[in-house]
């Protein structure tokens, strides 16, 4: 997995120019639960409506394309449930992040006042919590 999947790490470009698109910023990549990565861009890059109107198909997508490529024993019930984990995580990473980086006070307000918000709609949207009992 990426592991810092935000919109500030991807390029898009014109499918003229050779690459339509790219991903920049590897130095958190590491082995995981790769739906992690959708979680994060979706939970704190989309709006709100805007990831509950296309979540779920995206997350069937991203399950289509994984098993089409050779990934074997990955149903597509658990993806959901990793999804959920992975909505906990980013909020634990959200606020660990604004406890220690040293952010500019409008980055601060960013990170409280938008993607704090988001990913608790996404959490709660998904009843993520029910997990931790």
């Amino acid at each position: 997995m990426h592991g810092d999947y935000h919109l500030g790490n991807l390029v898009f470009g014109a499918p003229e120019e050779g690459v339509p698109f790219a991903v920049l910023d590897w130095q958190l990549m590491r082995c995981g639960r790769g739906v992690r990565d959708v979680a994060y861009f979706l939970s704190e890059n989309l709006q709100i409506e805007d990831r509950r109107s296309v979540e779920m198909g995206l997350l069937r997508d991203h399950h289509r394309i994984l098993t089409d490529n050779s990934v074997r024993g990955y149903s597509f019930e658990q993806c959901p449930h990793d999804y959920k984990l992975s909505l906990l995580q980013r909020f634990c990473a959200l606020v660990s992040t604004i406890a220690v980086m040293p952010f500019s006070n409008d980055a601060i307000q960013m990170h409280v006042d938008i993607l704090l918000p988001r990913n608790i709609a996404a959490i709660l949207d998904h009843n993520a919590g029910d997990l931790l009992s």
